[in-house]
């Protein structure tokens, strides 16, 4: 019988092998040590200096100012006039001014403006540009938009503000996105997209539960680079109970991936059945009530002799489904990120317009490979470059 092959290898040169893979492991462990403690303290520094410069450029913001403003113009469907309201972001620094009419000034247009009334949310009302970058001041136009507000107050705002400026033309922004914030479920403890993982109780589940507690856990929540991944992945919250992990989603990125999907009757979004059961219903009744205001101001537009149009804004996230650089994570979902763009198209023609008086914002900015430059990095409003970008759009489409 043969000799074994490690009795004929000198046991100098064995311990010379295993010296060597042992300090190739160690080098691979400290090179991903190292690794993994530059990435820490790379995205340590980025996080610390973006929350420095904005304590800093916010020194002496009046959140509560700021905030009064919108209650206000929640309740009177305009701003309160003559006033001068700080805004601050990690992107901007700015003040907005509102002129006697509670409207938002056009900043060094402001006298002699055109008979144009421009209504809508925040993408109207310029939601982190100064007066004069706002593409209605780019059209001389009276600035009635109001952040932070949605498709029944416009209504409000366009029937005042036709009394005020008697326009010929009115430019009503209507941002898709909006019809998950009119919608009457408690969004706010339950979110699509919210799962359990490693649930039940056997040995293993219960130990991993135990083990990611105590230690990974503590991870997430001291590194700065794991909190930019989990950011990156939506995710809001990461909870250890009894019965299993359960990951938090960020619910309005999640809910904002349901308006685009065909399938929604036969789709299952997370282990909660009432949102299962409740979104559907509650997306077409908020599709309804916006009708109801079509038609009001279907109305306003025959009663004054008044030209409405409808700027359709889109979020950057069916722009990104469009170009295909974002995929969801619903399995079943059949997804069309046109389709709240064309159902308010719809909606706007069945309450008695025609799709001349539509500006599908969607079109133009698909169009262009340099969409993400009108927007801000973070905040999901257009830039100055983007306002810029939809006053040309609407000068070429319409005839003032």
């Amino acid at each position: 019988m043969d000799e074994p092959i490690n009795n004929r290898i000198p046991s100098k040169l064995l311990k010379s092998v295993w010296f060597l893979r042992l300090g190739k492991l160690s080098l691979l462990i400290a090179s991903l040590y190292a690794t993994f403690s530059f990435t820490e303290y790379f995205f340590m520094k980025v996080t610390l200096n973006k929350e420095s410069k904005e304590k800093s450029q916010c020194a002496g913001f009046d959140s509560k100012k700021f905030a009064d403003s919108r209650i206000y113009s929640l309740i009177n469907s305009h701003y309160l006039p003559n006033d001068v309201v700080d805004h601050c972001g990690p992107e901007w620094r700015y003040s907005y001014q509102i002129d006697a009419n509670g409207f938002r000034s056009n900043g060094e247009n402001n006298e002699g403006r055109s008979s144009i009334l421009s209504i809508g949310d925040s993408f109207t009302f310029g939601f982190g540009v100064k007066d004069s970058e706002t593409f209605s001041s780019a059209l001389n136009a009276y600035n009635a938009g109001l952040w932070g507000i949605t498709y029944d107050i416009h209504l409000k705002a366009l029937d005042r503000g036709i009394a005020i400026v008697k326009p010929k033309t009115v430019i009503w922004t209507l941002y898709p996105s909006h019809i998950i914030t009119m919608m009457p479920s408690d969004w706010s403890t339950r979110c699509p997209g919210d799962n359990i993982y490693i649930s039940g109780g056997s040995k293993i589940s219960i130990f991993l539960r135990n083990f990611i507690k105590k230690h990974l856990i503590s991870a997430t929540e001291e590194s700065y680079f794991i909190k930019y991944f989990v950011n990156k992945l939506n995710i809001n919250e990461i909870k250890i109970e009894d019965y299993g992990i359960r990951v938090y989603k960020n619910c309005y990125s999640t809910k904002e991936i349901l308006l685009y999907d065909r399938n929604l009757a036969n789709n299952e979004y997370t282990d909660d059945k009432l949102i299962n059961q409740s979104f559907l219903p509650d997306r077409d009744n908020v599709y309804k009530q916006i009708y109801s205001y079509l038609v009001e101001a279907k109305k306003l537009s025959i009663k004054h002799k008044i030209d409405i149009y409808f700027a359709i804004a889109p979020s950057r996230l069916s722009l990104a489904m469009i170009e295909k650089k974002y995929k969801s994570s619903f399995k079943s979902a059949e997804i069309d990120p046109r389709l709240p763009d064309r159902t308010l198209t719809d909606l706007i023609v069945q309450a008695g317009f025609t799709t001349n008086n539509v500006i599908n914002l969607v079109d133009e900015f698909s169009r262009t490979k340099h969409w993400r430059d009108y927007y801000y990095v973070e905040d999901a409003h257009w830039n100055a470059k983007g306002h810029e970008f939809v006053a040309n759009v609407l000068k070429n489409k319409l005839t003032f």
